[in-house]
C-alpha cells in the first residue's frame, strides 16, 4: 500500500500527462492496476511507451527506469502493461540494487519493531512494507495469507513486533533485515501506552513505593539520570 500511489503517479507518467490517463481500479488480488485512457489519445501512450523502450534517456524512458527501480526495490521480477484487449504491450523487469559486498551480512531469526505502512501482493508472497523507530522503510517477505491478513489489519495502527527469518545486514543502527530477504514467521502487536500513564497507574496501587512519591515521574528520571 505505501508504494501504490507511486506505482500509479510513475506509470502515469509513463503514459502522459498530456494524455490524461485515469486510474481504473486494482486488478487480481492488487497486482495488477489498471489505467483508461480515452481512445482517441490511446495510440500516442502506445508511441510513449514504445520511446521509452527505444530511448532510455527520452522523458518517458526516465518514468520507465524509475518504474524498474521502484520494481527492483520491492522484490517484483516482472510486470505486464497490457491494452484493453489483455494483449501484452511491454514487459517491465524489475532490476535488482548492486548488493555491497562490503556489507556484513547474517542469516538469522530475530525480531523487528515498527508500525505496518504497506503489504502488496505478488503471486504467492506478500511484501510488507515496517517503518522502525529509526525511520527506515524496512521491506519483509510474507508467504502466509492468514498472517498477510492479519498484518494488514494493523495498517498504521499502533507498533508490531515481527519475528522474521533471513538475511540480515549490519548498519550503523544495529542488524537491519535486507530488503525482501527475510520472510515474516509471526508477530504480536505492541502496547503504545506512554510510560508515564503506566506509571500513573502503578503510582495509584496502594501499599507500593510509588503510592508513597508526591511526583513519580520526577524520581524515574531521577533514577534515570534524565534532568
Amino acid at each position: 500500500m505505501s508504494r501504490i500511489g507511486e506505482y500509479i503517479t510513475e506509470f502515469a507518467e509513463l503514459l502522459g500527462d498530456e494524455n490524461k490517463p485515469r486510474f481504473k481500479g486494482i486488478r487480481n488480488l492488487s497486482v495488477g492496476y489498471g489505467a483508461a485512457v480515452a481512445p482517441e489519445r490511446e495510440h500516442y501512450s502506445h508511441a510513449r511507451i514504445v520511446e521509452a523502450k527505444s530511448k532510455p534517456s527520452s522523458r518517458p524512458g526516465k518514468h520507465l527506469a524509475k518504474l524498474e527501480q521502484m520494481m527492483g526495490e520491492d522484490g517484483i521480477p516482472k510486470a505486464e502493461i497490457l491494452d484493453a484487449r489483455d494483449n501484452v504491450i511491454h514487459v517491465i523487469f524489475g532490476i535488482k540494487p548492486d548488493a555491497d559486498e562490503d556489507t556484513e551480512r547474517l542469516f538469522q531469526e530475530s525480531k523487528v519493531d515498527g508500525v505496518v505502512t504497506g503489504l502488496i501482493g505478488v503471486d504467492d508472497t506478500m511484501h510488507l512494507h515496517i517503518r522502525d523507530f529509526f525511520d527506515r522503510d524496512l521491506k519483509l517477505i510474507v508467504k502466509d495469507d492468514q498472517l498477510a491478513r492479519d498484518l494488514l489489519k494493523l495498517f498504521k495502527l499502533g507498533t508490531v513486533r515481527l519475528v522474521a527469518r533471513g538475511t540480515w545486514i549490519r548498519t550503523e543502527n544495529g542488524w537491519s533485515p535486507e530488503v525482501n530477504k527475510c520472510v515474516v514467521q509471526s508477530f504480536q502487536p505492541l502496547d503504545d501506552t506512554p510510560f508515564s500513564t503506566i506509571l500513573e497507574r502503578v503510582a495509584r496501587i496502594p501499599g507500593n513505593g510509588w503510592n508513597e512519591l508526591q511526583d513519580p515521574l520526577a524520581t524515574w528520571d531521577n533514577i534515570r539520570g534524565i534532568h
